[in-house]
């Protein structure tokens, strides 16, 4: 009987802080505006869409004119709508997908100026980023309708990112303030704008950059950031991306399965795409990248399917051999994990700089 009780009393709920009330009080506005659909010609909508337009339209260096009508589907189009009236395009992120826009404009112009000069388009990169945004904080419900919609970066398999952890990092940072929501959103959009600019990216590279957005904002709610403030403190800290081709002399084995046997059989270096960022190297076979001319930009072919990767960690060493335009990496006992040749001895300069800060 007492071992029964024992059992009943673990399996009750623990009791509620102020700040999960505050966190699940804070999260159920954002879902009803996530839910809720944007309706032309309401007052509120209207009032919000037109600060968009005028912000964007001052951004822009636009002639200020009228939010609605012929007029002003041009100055729709600049901001990154794909239709002449932005109304249908905020159905995904609904209106919490205008507040997050709305938002960015007006605390992070400077930011949204950079994006709206660069290869996609702003308005609809700021809604799948609310997207991403509303998932990893558990604003999206896991289970429900909410939680698919919201995962614009899901595999070609249709699986989809387990996000209660991520969830539970922002009880602090949504218990606090609504605001923590936007400035993380904020985040995603300059993680967005350094993934871009890293790769010389191009119009069509956008689900590459928003995935290496999605990772670094996963990286800044593991540390649990408690307000806004700390956000933009560890978005400033983040180290540099670092992508391009390298050929590889000596990878970890990568799996168990043939294809992974098949490249431990075959010890010749080979020619791979390398991708470092928030902390994790990941490679892929040259034959899954699609490359631009434009430097170092290229495009997965299969998202999401690398043919390696190695967490780095402090303890491990990166050498060079500057005569051989080579370089390594060592675990803690001197054992060679990586060893890879770069084109030239800045790139692999710039390498090592860049796994020296990671690790």
């Amino acid at each position: 009987a007492d071992a029964m009780e024992y059992l009943k009393r673990l399996r009750k709920p623990a009791p509620s802080t102020a700040q999960d009330d505050a966190y699940r009080a804070r999260v159920d506005v954002l879902r009803e505006l996530l839910r809720t659909p944007v309706q032309a010609g309401d007052e509120e909508y209207e009032s919000l869409l037109k600060k968009v337009f005028d912000d964007t339209t001052a951004l822009l260096k636009r002639e200020p004119g009228p939010h609605r009508g012929l007029e002003s589907e041009a100055g729709w189009e600049a901001a990154g709508f794909q239709a002449k009236a932005p109304d249908r395009e905020f159905r995904g992120g609904g209106a919490l997908g205008l507040h997050c826009l709305l938002y960015a404009l007006e605390h992070h112009a400077d930011r949204c100026a950079e994006l709206l000069d660069g290869p996609f388009p702003f308005a609809a990169a700021s809604i799948n980023m609310t997207l991403v945004v509303a998932r990893l904080a558990g604003v999206a419900e896991a289970g429900t309708d909410d939680d698919v919609a919201c995962d614009p970066l899901a595999d070609a398999s249709g699986a989809r990112t387990d996000v209660t952890t991520t969830a539970r990092r922002c009880m602090a940072l949504l218990g606090g303030s609504h605001d923590g929501f936007f400035e993380l959103h904020g985040a995603a959009l300059d993680a967005l704008d350094r993934a871009r600019r890293n790769v010389d990216a191009g119009p069509m590279d956008f689900a590459g950059c928003a995935a290496a957005a999605r990772d670094e904002v996963e990286v800044l709610l593991a540390h649990g950031p408690e307000d806004g403030a700390a956000v933009r403190r560890l978005a400033a800290a983040v180290p540099r991306r670092r992508n391009g081709f390298l050929v590889a002399r000596r990878t970890p084995p990568s799996s168990s399965s043939l294809r992974g046997l098949m490249r431990r059989l075959d010890a010749r270096p080979r020619r791979q795409w390398f991708a470092l960022s928030t902390g994790t190297l990941r490679w892929y076979d040259e034959g899954d990248v699609h490359a631009h001319a434009r430097g170092r930009a290229a495009t997965l072919l299969t998202p999401g399917r690398p043919a390696g990767s190695l967490r780095l960690a402090g303890d491990m060493t990166v050498k060079f051999r500057a005569e051989e335009k080579s370089f390594s990496v060592a675990d803690r006992d001197g054992a060679t994990l990586l060893w890879l040749d770069a084109a030239d001895q800045a790139d692999m300069e710039q390498w090592c700089i860049a796994l020296t800060e990671h690790a």
